[in-house]
Formats: structure tokens, sequence, C-alpha cells
């Protein structure tokens, strides 16, 4: 079986099929639910992934040590005050809610890019804010290394996925990770959300969608992830043992003029109490691709007609598109 359903009604879907090159059936099963699944809800988890146990549990130990770090050491290697996005941001600097609501998120973070780009590249003085090299923590030691292994193997699953998106949208295999060689402009985003009196809401981090092409996440065991249905509730989508979470971005709802959703999701306060860590796998495009609506003739299954996001002006040139969400993001940075 490739597909199941968790108890809120996201798919879960199971990759397997797609590790085995002489299984064509079910590889085309699980191509069409993950279509499904893309047009019908913009959400789903993935089991049997591929992605190894322990490079996920190395990731996750070594933020929650670094996140419990005084907040002088943090900010060694923080962003504000240089001229890019990565490296450390503290509590409500960040603003992802922006164009509904000027609240500040309640998490605390660390940004890093996993393609970063020679110095001779053009996009370097088109896109300064999104190309600027990883600043990363000395402490905990081996940083840079455990989280290259998690960039490495995460990077395989994103284009698992895209292959499989392309196929079911009746493309060439190869169609999107064209668009992201010779150097993607993936980002890794990693959160820590701590529940606080002081909070000034439930909400840790506003209602958005996600800016580029897919996301990959990666839940710790506490919860809070929240996605927006059609008819405007809030379903949560908790973390289940051995998946990820993958959602669409902006760019494939651009790419198929609607027909796949980029759907607008928020983090709640955990009822628990607990911290809570997560890493959200931004797998995104280069920042010279231009994206515009495909002429699609051959989809596996029927596509829905939409109305494309409203914000989004046509073509989009990926790398302007993404330094404008992030200054929307982070008012208050030295741009």
């Amino acid at each position: 079986m490739s597909k199941a359903t968790c108890q809120v009604g996201i798919p879960v879907i199971d990759l397997s099929s797609l590790q085995d090159p002489h299984n064509q059936n079910d590889s085309t099963k699980t191509t069409k639910s993950i279509a499904e699944a893309c047009r019908d809800y913009g959400f789903f988890y993935v089991k049997n992934h591929g992605v190894s146990e322990l490079v996920q549990n190395n990731l996750l130990n070594t933020l929650k040590k670094f996140f419990a770090l005084p907040l002088g050491e943090k900010e060694k290697i923080k962003s504000h005050g240089t001229p890019g996005m990565a490296g450390y941001f503290k509590f409500q600097s960040e603003t992802t809610a922006y164009l509904v609501d000027d609240t500040p998120d309640w998490r605390e973070g660390l940004y890093a890019f996993g393609d970063e780009l020679p110095d001779s590249h053009p996009s370097r003085d088109n896109f300064p804010l999104v190309t600027q090299g990883n600043l990363l923590p000395e402490e905990p030691r081996n940083f840079k290394e455990i989280l290259d292994a998690y960039d490495e193997e995460l990077k395989e699953l994103g284009f698992k996925i895209m292959s499989a998106l392309a196929q079911g949208m009746g493309l060439k295999e190869d169609f999107f990770t064209q668009k992201f060689l010779p150097y993607s402009s993936t980002t890794i985003g990693m959160f820590h959300y701590l529940p606080s009196r002081n909070q000034p809401n439930e909400i840790c981090c506003g209602e958005h969608t996600d800016y580029g092409m897919l996301t990959i996440l990666m839940q710790d065991d506490v919860g809070g992830l929240e996605v927006r249905s059609d008819d405007g509730k809030w379903i949560p989508a908790p973390p289940i043992p051995g998946t990820f979470v993958i959602n669409l971005g902006d760019m494939l709802e651009v790419w198929t003029n609607g027909s796949y959703k980029a759907t607008t999701h928020q983090v709640r306060k955990s009822k628990s109490g607990r911290d809570r860590i997560s890493v959200a796998y931004f797998f995104n495009p280069r920042l010279e691709c231009v994206v515009s609506p495909l002429e699609m003739k051959n989809p596996l299954i029927p596509f829905k007609e939409r109305e494309l996001n409203g914000n989004i002006e046509l073509p989009v040139v990926f790398g302007e598109f993404l330094e404008e969400k992030y200054r929307g993001t982070f008012p208050d940075h030295d741009y």
C-alpha cells in the first residue's frame, strides 16, 4: 500500500516503492498518491523515506544543546547586523504572518543554506540577502558535520519527491531537478519554540504559506503544527514516528497554475508546556529560476481549477521573490 490516512485526514504516503526501480506498478501508485495529496491537501506525511534515524536524532540532539546555550553564546552567530539571513535570530525577531498580522513569532532559530555559492557566482551580487556564507556555531562540537550529513540525505529525498511530482504532472522525470542545478537556494530553518507566560497569544508562528518549492519538516514529539482546511478550520498535523511532513510552497502552486496547493499553516503553543524543536528543509530552486504556470497536457490525475495567490506577480524570478519575503518576515533586520 502506498497511502494511508492519519486520524486527522492528512495522507500518509509510503515511499518504499520509489526506492525500487523495478517495482513500476507500485511506483506509479505512489506517484498518483502524491499527486492526489498535492491537489487535495498541499500537505502529506511520508514514511519509509530512506533518511537515517541516526542522522535525524543527531541533528535534533545537537539543536537542543545549541538552544540551551546562554543568549550571548548564541548571538555570536546572529544574523542581525550582517548582510544576509544566515545565522541565529532571537525570540520575536521574525514575523512570519506579516501579510495578515504584525505579531512577532514566539520562537528563536537558526538559518543555514544547503548550497553555498562560490564567491564569483553572479547571484552573490544579485541576491545578497540569501547568498551570504553560513554562520554556524563552534559549540556544540561537530555542528557543521552533523548538519551536512542531514542536508545530504534530505537533498536526496527532496529530489525523489520532485521526480514523482514531475511524473504526476505529466512532465519529464528530471524537469524540476534541472531547476535546482548546479546550485539550489535550499534553506534549512532550525526552530525552537519555548512556551512562556510572557507569550502574547497561543500562536507561536503565525499563519503563512511557504515561499519556495517544497518543505520537508522534521518534528520532535511535542506537536503544535496546524494546517488550514478549505473551510477555514485549523487541523492539527501531529508528529507521527518515522515520518516527515511534506508541504508545498508558493512556487509549486504557480507552476501548476493553482491546481497544487501551497496550504496555509501555523504553529500553536504546546498544551504540554514542553519546548518544541523542528527543522524545516526548504527545498528551493536556483535563485535565477523564472517561474510561471506550465501547460500540462497529460497529468496522472485530473487537475482542479483554482485561482492563484493574488499576492504573487507573474512571472516570478525566485531570488527576487524570496528576498522580498524575508524582508517582510524580518522587518528589523539591517538591510
